[in-house]
């Protein structure tokens, strides 16, 4: 669960997503217990303030966790969105 909040930090996940996408097999009621019985382990390992929520949603505690899939994704956001001249493939491709 810490994986993959921090690779989709700083967004905001749903406790139902959560628990299905980790206790899927089991019935609702056990996976929602499983959800918040693995929070409260976190919050004591981690601290109470680093894991966020509230009736609907969990997310990590801003800068908590610097996750290198989550960077990468925004770097490459990022550079979509400026023009850099690019040279011609010619330039890039060599014979």
């Amino acid at each position: 669960m810490l994986a993959y909040l921090a690779c989709t930090a700083p967004r905001r996940q749903p406790r139902e997503k959560l628990a299905n996408l980790l206790w899927g097999s089991h019935f609702e009621t056990q996976a929602r217990q499983n959800l918040r019985q693995s929070l409260v382990r976190l919050r004591r390992i981690l601290g109470q303030d680093s894991i966020l929520s509230d009736d609907n949603d969990v997310w990590l505690a801003p800068g908590l966790i610097d996750c290198d899939a989550a960077r990468f994704e925004t770097l490459i956001v990022e550079g979509s969105q400026r023009r850099w001249p690019r040279p011609p493939i010619s330039t890039a491709i060599r014979c």
